[in-house]
């Protein structure tokens, strides 16, 4: 936020207020190239860019690394970085780039600006409910991470794919705060208990 990667977008259109998380890609200039808008709420699902917005111009977060994350979404490439804070890792060591959507396209730039990256891990959605255009089972992520890996392999990466036990790391991030909760509440509750 005090980078103004992410911010409050307010918009009014025909009489109602939105309020949706802006996720902002700069370009080496520091002027803003990319925005994803996309609703807080778990029950909404809307998700737009921003008019002219230049996908090659992701969301990212810069590390010090030589390796690289790339992710679908900007909330995953964060919740990835909780989880690795909540887990005790340095969660700024590692570069994370978010493309908006299953696409290279911010990556291969990223990748001309830092030379220095040698690793990729390919942290790509597990869409176990996909389905092609025929109906047929498909998980699009993980489709793609492999289909990513092969041709940065190729371009001399080390590469990587993480896949997220649920849909994606935000729900993984999700999943892991629920855990901690529910083992917080369980010793609340055993405290005073005398055992026989």
């Amino acid at each position: 936020m005090k980078q103004g990667k992410i911010y409050q977008a307010i918009t009014q259109k025909s009489g109602y207020v939105f309020k949706n998380c802006a996720f902002v890609g700069f370009d080496e200039n520091g002027k803003p190239r990319y925005c994803a808008l996309r609703a807080p709420s778990r029950d909404s699902h809307f998700r737009q860019d921003v008019k002219n917005s230049d996908k090659a111009y992701g969301f990212c977060m810069e590390g010090r690394s030589h390796r690289v994350y790339e992710f679908e979404a900007p909330i995953d490439a964060m919740s990835h970085a909780t989880l690795c804070k909540r887990y005790g890792m340095d969660w700024q060591e590692d570069h994370r780039v978010a493309e908006g959507c299953l696409s290279d396209k911010a990556l291969a730039r990223y990748l001309k600006l830092h030379p220095e990256i040698r690793e990729i891990v390919f942290c790509y959605d597990n869409d176990m409910d996909g389905r092609d255009a025929k109906g047929q089972p498909r998980n699009h992520g993980q489709v793609q991470a492999k289909l990513s890996a092969e041709a940065f392999r190729k371009a001399g990466y080390q590469v990587y794919i993480q896949t997220p036990q649920g849909k994606d790391f935000n729900e993984d991030l999700m999943m892991f705060l629920g855990m901690e909760e529910r083992e917080k509440e369980c010793l609340e509750n055993t405290r005073g208990m005398e055992y026989p």
